[in-house]
């Protein structure tokens, strides 16, 4: 589909828009909690050290806070569309304050262990889930739809700068000061975010905000016949919430588009979370690349290079090829990506992990634009919860996959394999015309 000269100028003049200020707010929020979680992350496995020498019960605190996604992930989406995201993201940054501020004063008075790390792990990281889940809810309520593409690819960029690399390296230079110091400042960046949620709520949206809807956009194959809001007139007890949370799941698999989006996504995780499982063992000496610790960070710090790539120059690039040629370009290379890892050469390993984390970044910016432009307001936090429970509930298997794979086929086997796998998982995406016509 060739664009028309008007349709140039209009992709001229949305690239010329600003943002807006409560957007500016919003993305200073989103900031602070994504410092906080990288502080937060670095600082509890020492404390964890600090009461245990215990590899498995270092292990447990440590998935304890990738638990909650499982756990909780569903159940978030119904609080965040029963209340609202500011009240969600509110309240979450507050609590998270509460508990890492906790957790400070029982490691000051000598009062933590394995259960208290594992309990605070937990709620934690249930607050988080809840955050998130309200972040990307609002995201579409803040911006025109033309502006999604530019608005998302600025969350992105600030979750892998300060979320991925920022964070936990600048928890680095603050533990010689102290061990409290990181969760400190944690702590503060979740109380700013739960302020500055509270000061986008109380700003007056501008006349093209979206105030309701997935951006206008006509839902796809009819799904709109089973929107079920959970506005003022619904119950609030807790039969309600099994109800509200069946309508958010009756129509995500109603949606067989989001649900193929979804099935891609799963895919493509179960593959990465394959590959950087066994990449330790393929990078560090004794392992076939034989190099060091600082080699395997930088390795792993070039995905993250690739997203900020991908995250700056993404929204040109869609608003020029458009969203699904974007996508179906850059679904197969996710896999070609993870496969160039197996060649055994570190230039390889690096383009490989590079190329991934571009391409990985230019899908997630179409599919999360498109589901924000084609589900429903009254029941995106919902649809998203069970979209991100199904591709991140897929990073735990292919971490065990990676195990037994290893076991079988050998590193250099594993590696093609989950490349391959990824690869062919591209045809999981929906019908051309689809993306395109959003």
């Amino acid at each position: 589909m060739k664009e028309t000269t008007a349709q140039k100028t209009a992709a001229t003049g949305t690239a010329r828009r600003g943002l807006g200020r409560r957007f500016t707010v919003f993305q200073s929020g989103v900031l602070c909690s994504d410092a906080g979680d990288g502080l937060y992350r670095f600082g509890v496995p020492l404390l964890a050290l600090a009461v245990t020498r215990s590899p498995s019960e270092v292990a447990l605190v440590a998935t304890a806070t990738r638990l909650p996604w499982l756990l909780f992930g569903l159940l978030g989406g119904v609080l965040v569309d029963r209340f609202g995201p500011p009240t969600v993201m509110l309240w979450a940054g507050a609590v998270r304050t509460a508990l890492v501020l906790a957790l400070m004063v029982a490691a000051w008075q000598d009062m933590l262990s394995v259960p208290l790390l594992i309990a605070a792990a937990l709620l934690v990281g249930t607050a988080g889930v809840m955050s998130d889940l309200a972040a990307q809810t609002w995201t579409p309520r803040l911006v025109p739809s033309e502006l999604l593409p530019r608005a998302n690819a600025r969350i992105q960029s600030i979750q892998i700068t300060v979320g991925q690399l920022f964070g936990p390296a600048f928890g680095g230079v603050l533990v010689p000061l102290g061990m409290f110091v990181p969760m400190l400042l944690a702590a503060v960046g979740y109380g700013v975010t739960s302020a500055l949620a509270g000061v986008v709520a109380r700003m007056r949206p501008p006349e093209t905000t979206l105030a309701s809807g997935g951006g206008g956009a006509a839902s796809p194959s009819g799904a709109g016949a089973t929107v079920s809001a959970s506005g003022s007139g619904r119950r609030r007890d807790a039969a309600s919430l099994v109800s509200e949370l069946r309508d958010g799941l009756v129509y995500f698999l109603r949606r067989r588009d989001v649900g193929r989006l979804a099935a891609l996504g799963a895919c493509t995780n179960f593959g990465f979370a394959a590959m950087i499982t066994l990449l330790p063992l393929w990078v560090i000496a004794p392992g076939p690349l034989g190099m060091s610790t600082l080699a395997l960070g930088l390795m792993v710090t070039a995905i993250a290079c690739g997203g900020l790539f991908a995250g700056a120059c993404g929204p040109r690039v869609i608003a020029r090829v458009g969203a699904g040629r974007v996508l179906r370009t850059a679904a197969p290379l996710t896999g070609l990506g993870l496969a160039l890892v197996a060649i055994g050469h570190a230039a390889a390993a690096v383009v490989g992990l590079l190329l991934y984390g571009a391409a990985v970044t230019f899908g997630n910016l179409v599919v999360l634009s498109y589901r924000q432009r084609t589900v429903p307001a009254e029941l995106y936090g919902r649809v998203n919860a069970a979209y991100r429970w199904a591709c991140w509930g897929a990073m735990p298997l292919g971490a065990g996959a990676a195990g037994v794979l290893s076991t079988t086929l050998g590193l250099s086997a594993s590696f093609a394999l989950t490349g391959t796998f990824t690869l062919v998982a591209a045809l999981l995406l929906p019908p051309r015309g689809r993306l395109e016509e959003s």
